[in-house]
């Protein structure tokens, strides 16, 4: 999402709170509808309970049938200590009559509107001859009001930092280099980085030039490898067409894919190769690769999600045939998947080096550091040139949709990030000892089971070490607040066309 969404957003919300704050105000210095009752007779009329999604309770509001002395009949919205304070349980007041005051309400809410009015007059036209008289008015309004003003306080100081934000992203923007930016244009490796122009002079008069020159060189030279940049065409497609969205290609022979509820799932993608000869010795020269996900998958990933190769293409099935299956896809109106429409995929093929978001990227950058330099200074050259974000500057971050390569992430790449609430710290931690041979802590025997299980299990993520397909936030649709899909595999499953064990990612800004 770009900062002026959010600015708009944020101003959006301050409307609707100042809104709550003058009804607020105005409850309070309402006295048109303020009624000062002596009620000599209560009874319980109904009790409402509320809750959040149908499961958790957040509080109930009890509806009392009141008589003043002069035996005029109310409805009164109180607390329940409120009655058993002043009434017995026969509904006559303890003390003589008790003195309430309150402000004359409407119930909005059509269930509880029924229930109260119907049960008194047994018609819901009669409401407008008795009054519902709220003794709480005042504490709410005050709670709404002090609430409201601060949320505008907060909402006000977001838009300040957003807009400090933006002009800080602007400031980066216009220093990044274009070739490294765009990932739809190809790295010429054998173009050394340009650090002689005033502006980035300036930013590296500490640093030897020559010396993060060849670094950033190497580490191109070494990564560099094979990705297919997509192009989105805006057409109909048929179901042998490589798309995103759309209508699948299905072999009749086999069982259409379906979630744990059994409703089948959505096509995302699907690239045929046979038909695109993309020229790749790590991709299939045939065959129909798709991407099925279940309804909603812009909110989140599940393992349900299914990526699944056909060797073959049955060229006689029709659209009509796997219309047949009642399959949902991206066109039907009801689908809350991020994609809406349809999209013709088109190809082209471009050397790519490391992004600097890519889990290995450091690594990477270190070992071809030391292989030129046999020095142990690497720690503090590369604290200086974070320093000023050079690095960064000089690899691209991985963006757009693409086949193989490398990717762009929002957040970080899921393949390093600790996934379970152990690391192997922790267990090297748990099992040490000091000079007074005691544990540094004391873990229990199954946290120790459970730390060893959860580190063998992180083991799997650095595996998927390609980039199957990357679909990012484009002009036709966005993931979130502008995030990207990544889904991962392993290097010899691809080469075996195996795409049972893949790993899928959202994530957005």
């Amino acid at each position: 999402m770009s900062n002026k969404a959010r600015t708009i957003i944020i101003s959006i919300f301050i409307v609707i709170l100042a809104i709550n704050c003058i009804w607020s105000i105005s409850d309070l210095c309402n006295t048109k509808d303020v009624y000062n009752l002596k009620i000599s007779q209560a009874e319980e009329l109904i009790v409402i309970e509320h809750r959040i999604a149908d499961m958790i309770p957040v509080g109930k509001d009890y509806y009392y049938k009141v008589h003043d002395k002069n035996n005029n009949l109310y409805v009164v919205k109180a607390e329940k200590s409120w009655f058993e304070k002043n009434f017995k349980s026969s509904g006559k007041a303890k003390n003589g009559d008790v003195e309430i005051k309150g402000l004359a309400m409407q119930i909005n809410e059509h269930e509880i509107e029924s229930q109260v009015y119907i049960k008194l007059t047994g018609n819901l036209a009669d409401k407008d001859k008795i009054k519902c008289i709220d003794t709480k008015y005042v504490k709410n309004s005050i709670i709404k009001l002090v609430f409201g003003i601060v949320f505008i306080i907060i909402c006000i100081v977001g838009i300040f930092k957003n807009k400090k934000l933006e002009k800080k992203e602007l400031e980066q923007k216009n220093k990044l280099n274009n070739e490294n930016q765009k990932i739809n244009n190809p790295i010429n490796l054998d173009v050394k980085p340009n650090l002689n122009n005033e502006s980035e002079s300036k930013e590296l008069n500490n640093f030897d030039k020559e010396k993060l020159e060849k670094v950033v060189s190497a580490v191109k030279r070494y990564t560099a490898r094979d990705s297919y940049c997509i192009e989105l065409i805006k057409e109909k497609t048929s179901i042998f067409d490589s798309k995103f969205g759309g209508i699948p290609y299905w072999d009749l022979s086999k069982d259409y894919p379906v979630d744990k509820n059994g409703d089948k799932l959505i096509l995302l993608a699907q690239i045929n190769f046979e038909k695109e000869n993309l020229e790749s010795d790590k991709l299939p020269n045939t065959g129909m690769l798709q991407f099925f996900v279940e309804n909603k998958f812009n909110c989140s990933y599940k393992e349900v999600n299914k990526v699944i190769y056909h060797e073959n293409i049955d060229k006689n099935i029709t659209e009509d045939d796997v219309k047949r299956l009642n399959v949902p896809t991206t066109l039907d109106s009801e689908i809350d998947i991020t994609i809406k429409d349809e999209y013709k995929l088109s190809f082209k093929k471009v050397k790519e080096s490391i992004s600097f978001n890519d889990y290995r990227f450091d690594e990477v950058l270190e070992k071809a550091y030391n292989k030129l330099y046999e020095t142990n200074d690497y720690n503090e050259v590369r604290e200086e040139w974070d320093d000023e974000a050079i690095i960064t500057d000089m690899f691209s971050d991985g963006e757009g949709h693409k086949l193989l390569g490398f990717p762009h992430f929002c957040q970080e790449d899921p393949r390093s990030a600790v996934k379970y609430n152990a690391s192997k710290s922790d267990v090297k931690l748990a099992t040490s000892v000091d000079n007074n041979k005691t544990m540094s802590w004391f873990p229990s025997a199954s946290d120790m089971n459970k730390i060893k299980e959860e580190n063998e299990k992180q083991k799997e993520f650095p595996n998927y070490n390609t980039l199957l397909l990357q679909i990012d936030s484009c002009d036709e649709f966005m993931w979130g607040d502008g995030g990207q899909v990544n889904i991962f595999i392993n290097s010899k499953d691809l080469k075996n066309l195996n795409f049972d064990k893949v790993l899928w990612n959202f994530d957005c800004y």
